[in-house]
């Protein structure tokens, strides 16, 4: 989770430490109701409200989940198909001499 807050001169985006953080609760707890940033755009420096900071969520668990996941998928769809080739070769050949042993001249 990243947190954010706008510039109030310049309106960009900051971004605001959020180790620890899970709540607005936890972030006044931390900063205090109200505090000052300094813009990393324009460097005024501003004060904000807790209730001003917005969240966004990480791209980066994204990047790495989808990947283990495509490969997760492909090694496991490969397995399964390698046990079901095998299962039919095993169940073809088994019916194959169970038809030869049945079959008399």
């Amino acid at each position: 989770m990243r947190l954010r807050t706008e510039c109030k001169s310049c309106k960009k985006l900051n971004k605001v430490s959020s180790k620890g953080v899970l709540l607005r609760r936890d972030l006044e707890e931390k900063v205090g109701e109200e505090f000052r940033f300094r813009c990393t755009d324009c460097g005024i420096e501003n004060t904000t409200h807790v209730n001003s900071i917005i969240a966004a969520n990480s791209n980066l668990v994204t990047y790495i989940l989808i990947p283990f996941g495509a490969i997760f998928f492909i090694l496991v769809s490969y397995y399964i198909g390698a046990i079901i080739i095998i299962t039919a070769l095993l169940s073809s050949n088994n019916s194959n001499s169970t038809l030869f042993n049945k079959s008399k001249v």
